[in-house]
């Protein structure tokens, strides 16, 4: 049962990450699209060119709220933002993976 619990777990934080740098991915490809360098985003920010470097590769965390901030100054929705970032493949394997995690899920439950 642990062992179940450890895969389910490694499986909803992978759902995350990728899911978080594919986010991080399209931030950096719209900005570039716009001509919008780091440091002119960290200006805007009010915070350090390292500091936005992090955000954007996924280093530093990104809070939703500073989310709300980049995408108002690339002048981008978060629909927008996923249709850059996110094909439909990709759509069709974190749907695929998170029925798995589901599965998962089900079979703790009968087991507890």
């Amino acid at each position: 049962m642990i062992n179940n619990f450890f895969i389910f777990v490694l499986n909803i934080n992978l759902i995350e990450q990728m899911a978080k740098q594919k986010i991080l991915d399209g931030i950096s490809k719209i900005r570039k699209q716009k001509g919008i360098t780091q440091k002119e985003m960290a200006e805007k920010l009010a915070i350090g060119q390292s500091m936005y470097s992090q955000l954007e590769s996924g280093k530093q965390e990104i809070s939703l709220e500073r989310l709300e901030e980049i995408l108002t100054i690339i002048n981008c929705d978060i629909v927008d933002l996923l249709k850059v970032c996110i094909s439909k493949d990709e759509i069709d394997n974190i749907i695929t993976m998170q029925k798995e995690v589901i599965k998962k899920m089900e079979e703790l439950r009968l087991m507890a």
